[in-house]
């Protein structure tokens, strides 16, 4: 990047389809915003179907935050990660950070985070808890995770044979000291993994913790948000994980629910319509019905198209943010 040393880079990954591409956009969006330094930044997007169009897009529209550098598009080989887990039942697209360490071996570091994140906190700052003693740098998932992940497990998570779940963290931001995990033979203890012990509950999220639970960092909670606290002091990181419910408790007064806070952002902030409400009362209404029934997947995949001819972005993720109210409940 011009102006700056490899060293003074921040190097950071994203991975997307075209449904996900508003996150994709809102994400990117929230890191420059964040930063001081925009041009320290540098974009890693695995791609899993995006067009020309959708590229452009999101490289016009960092560019309209001030954002001058390039983004590094990559399209995964889906067959080679089906190769080497075979033995796992579900979606392999998590699958693809545990390839990072050999697919990124021009350097040492690596920010990966979700695209349902908004930063509201400098990358930079997480960046520096960067520790060369470790693999991982991270934060502790929400005890029902925790606690979901230790019910199904069908892997040891404590003591020798595995890593210790009693700090549990989540995946959705994270950053991979590449060399180490590249050293230690990361990618081979992974399918090594499912092939012993199949397919775990979180996928990816559940592997990173059995192998490098006790070769990590923890950093506070506010780089990776999934739990609502009241004081923010110089920002967060809010992961919109499904958890959906309003923070309604009187502990938390003012707090908005947190979908209103990822659309206010989109709409307002993206997409750039200063006026108006960000969710009228009567969509309140019609999306909480809606996220009452179950509805059929065709149904959520018509409404939650990318080019679907009714919707903009904001009603896609309003549906989609209902569904995962829905099916995601925090409790």
């Amino acid at each position: 990047m011009k102006g700056f040393s490899e060293n003074d880079l921040i190097h950071i990954a994203m991975a997307s389809n075209r449904r996900y591409l508003p996150g994709l956009r809102a994400t990117t969006v929230s890191l420059i915003k964040a930063t001081t330094e925009p041009q320290r930044l540098v974009f890693h997007v695995f791609s899993d179907g995006l067009t020309t169009e959708d590229k452009e897009s999101l490289e016009n529209i960092a560019r309209r935050f001030g954002y001058e550098g390039q983004f590094d598009f990559r399209v995964p080989d889906m067959g080679k990660v089906a190769e080497d887990f075979k033995a796992y039942n579900g979606s392999l697209t998590p699958f693809l950070r545990l390839y990072f360490p050999e697919e990124f071996s021009e350097f040492d570091w690596l920010l990966w985070t979700d695209v349902d994140v908004l930063w509201f906190r400098d990358p930079a700052k997480f960046w520096a808890e960067r520790d060369n003693s470790v693999s991982l740098v991270w934060v502790t998932d929400i005890p029902s995770s925790r606690k979901a992940a230790l019910k199904h497990a069908k892997c040891p998570v404590s003591g020798d044979s595995g890593g210790d779940w009693k700090n549990y963290a989540c995946s959705g931001v994270m950053l991979m000291n590449l060399r180490r995990l590249r050293d230690t033979g990361f990618l081979y203890k992974c399918a090594d993994f499912v092939g012993k012990w199949g397919s775990p509950l979180f996928a990816d999220q559940d592997i990173f913790n059995f192998i490098c639970g006790n070769d990590a960092k923890l950093v506070d909670d506010r780089w990776d948000l999934l739990y609502p606290i009241k004081s923010v002091g110089d920002g967060v990181v809010i992961h919109f994980n499904g958890i959906g419910p309003k923070f309604n408790d009187p502990v938390y007064t003012g707090m908005m629910p947190l979908y209103e806070i990822w659309f206010r952002f989109v709409h307002q902030v993206v997409n750039g319509h200063r006026g108006g409400q960000v969710c009228p009362v009567w969509k309140h209404v019609v999306f909480t019905a809606i996220s009452l029934f179950y509805p059929l997947r065709k149904f959520i995949a018509f409404f939650t198209d990318p080019i679907h001819p009714w919707c903009s972005d904001f009603i896609q993720r309003t549906l989609l943010f209902c569904w995962l109210r829905r099916k995601e409940l925090w409790k």
